[in-house]
């Protein structure tokens, strides 16, 4: 997924501020269009709170009731 897709920011109200994606490459401050894969580590600002109900919507395989309006 891209990352305006995850829509962290509107749910969770934290950034991605950089990627490690597949490669081993870090991206920094990365755009919206930026490709997000399983193997991907993202680097996120935000409240404590934001940042675990980030991980949380992250570690779930299907969509979370939280999304279903976006």
């Amino acid at each position: 997924k891209k990352i305006k897709e995850l829509h962290l920011r509107r749910v969770a109200n934290v950034s991605v501020v950089g990627i490690t994606n597949s490669k081993d490459i870090f991206i920094e401050m990365p755009h919206d269009d930026v490709i997000v894969d399983a193997d991907s580590k993202i680097l996120l600002v935000g409240t404590h709170k934001g940042i675990k109900m980030a991980k949380d919507l992250l570690d779930k395989t299907i969509k979370p009731e939280e999304l279903k309006f976006v």
